[in-house]
């Protein structure tokens, strides 16, 4: 019986390949060079170099990793236009948090909200909950939930404690059914 394997196996491609340098000033982060070579990792003039920045973000989780491209010719070009890259980075990671943020809690259905998603509805009490906790078996609802959003959830296992629907009105009509 043959396997299919091989198939799925990922392959480098030999006209493609980049030897990488690292430099760093030890202080404000790192820069890659990755320099075209050819198939035998004799340089590749053909093509042009390409520099890459890394830096760190901290957040309450953690550090997050940054990684950006830095258009420039030269090294000496890429460490000046390190720290503008860097800021552009930053915001469109930020950008990103808060997008997923929006959609993660225009996604939250409870009771009692109807058709509109925008608030939390009255007479809620604490942590926003109806009184007397959640029908419909205790779980919270969500809905229209990001693909990225999603892929952590089904990681993280919370997907087993959520109940997800793509589709809101889905969401609130679940809550008559036990």
């Amino acid at each position: 019986m043959k396997s299919d394997s091989k198939k799925s196996e990922p392959k480098m491609d030999a006209n493609s390949l980049f030897r990488e340098e690292v430099f760093t000033d030890r202080q404000t982060g790192t820069i890659r060079r990755l320099s075209p070579v050819k198939a035998d990792g004799s340089p590749d003039p053909a093509r042009k170099a390409s520099y890459m920045g890394e830096a760190h973000l901290m957040t309450s989780a953690g550090a997050l990793p940054l990684t950006f491209e830095i258009e420039a010719a030269s090294l000496g070009e890429a460490a000046e236009k390190y720290g503008v890259s860097v800021k552009v980075a930053y915001e469109q990671a930020l950008a990103e948090f808060q997008e997923l943020r929006r959609r993660a809690s225009s996604g939250l259905v409870l009771p009692g909200q109807g058709g509109d998603l925008g608030g939390m509805g009255g007479g809620m009490g604490p942590g926003g909950l109806p009184p007397g906790g959640l029908p419909g078996g205790g779980k919270l609802k969500l809905c229209r939930i990001a693909d990225k959003l999603l892929l952590i959830f089904k990681i993280t296992m919370l997907d087993k404690v959520l109940d997800i629907h793509e589709d809101c009105d889905h969401a609130l009509e679940s809550f008559g059914k036990s």
